[in-house]
């Protein structure tokens, strides 16, 4: 379940069905923009858009106009289709809009990224995960829907703390203790687990949990920072 935009309602990327066979191609899943989150100083932190520096506002609007584009092209392309085939049927893939990267030290705590994370939740935009200047994969998260009621209940609640520190349940557990359950949870989906970092968990830990959870393909819940005990609602935003 992916997050409602406030600034942005996304319109569903659509293929017809039950009358012609064309398609509105989308842009899910392609890279949009870097954001980098550096340290400057004092407890601060920077935030550039693809190597220039932007204030949260910036990034707000950046990510926004992204979207907003990827959308407008969107929407050109299913009037075509609907110029080409009138009598089809529409159906959504919900994945019509392309990922912003996110990229911080490892070290760097979670109280300086997480702002530019909920920025971009604002945003409504698709996110990935790397350590900034490294060669690994990226992860893909998306964010709790906040305004479901009742209010979403999680299998699991994995939450993080500082220096590497997890736990599933209120239950400590390392990387492969937290492999270990979600291999333990079979086929039930891993949207059902969510991720909560407290302001100290560091990038290295949120990713590295994202990993063990997401296994590269798959998008873990982030649900903002720890404070709820055991597996009843998403813990509260930052």
């Amino acid at each position: 379940m992916r997050s409602l935009a406030l600034l942005l309602m996304p319109i569903a990327a659509c293929s017809p069905s039950g009358g012609g066979n064309g398609s509105a191609p989308g842009r899910g899943g392609e890279l949009a923009g870097v954001v980098t989150i550096v340290p400057s100083g004092a407890g601060d932190c920077s935030i550039l858009w693809n190597g220039a520096p932007v204030s949260q506002q910036a990034l707000l609007e950046n990510a926004v106009t992204v979207n907003s584009e990827a959308l407008e092209a969107l929407e050109k392309a299913m009037n075509e289709e609907r110029r080409r085939y009138p009598t089809a049927v529409f159906e959504h893939d919900g994945d019509e809009l392309p990922d912003v990267r996110v990229e911080a030290a490892r070290g760097l705590p979670y109280s300086c990224f997480g702002p530019a994370l909920r920025t971009l939740e604002r945003a409504g935009s698709d996110v990935r995960l790397r350590p900034a200047g490294e060669n690994v994969p990226d992860q893909k998260a998306y964010f709790a829907d906040d305004s479901s009621r009742p209010a979403r209940r999680y299998s699991a609640i994995v939450r993080l703390a500082a220096h590497g520190r997890m736990t599933w349940n209120g239950e400590a557990v390392d990387l492969d203790g937290l492999r270990r359950r979600v291999r333990a949870m079979g086929t039930r989906t891993l949207d059902d687990v969510a991720v909560a970092p407290s302001a100290d968990a560091d990038f290295t830990t949120l990713y590295e949990a994202m990993r063990a959870i997401g296994q590269r393909d798959n998008m873990p819940t982030l649900s903002g920072c720890a404070g709820t005990v055991g597996p009843v609602r998403a813990p509260p935003i930052c």
